[in-house]
């Protein structure tokens, strides 16, 4: 087995418990999905998700490089 490490990040208290939620109706703890979103990370080289801004984002900051 691989040498562990840990990780340690702050988050909102009620996010977290909302996730923690989720994942228990999904069957699987926190540190599981996050392993999860890591493994899939590494697979697609990137985020495991699109990541993109949201139309009225790009039009602000189009906007600001026209100034």
């Amino acid at each position: 087995m691989a040498e562990q490490v840990l990780i340690q990040f702050r988050a909102d208290k009620a996010l977290k418990q909302e996730v923690a939620e989720i994942y228990e109706r999904l069957g699987m703890d926190l540190p599981t999905a996050f392993r999860m979103f890591m493994t899939k990370s590494k697979m697609v080289r990137g985020l495991p998700f699109e990541a993109t801004l949201p139309e009225e984002m790009i039009t602000i900051i189009e906007e600001a490089g026209e100034g």
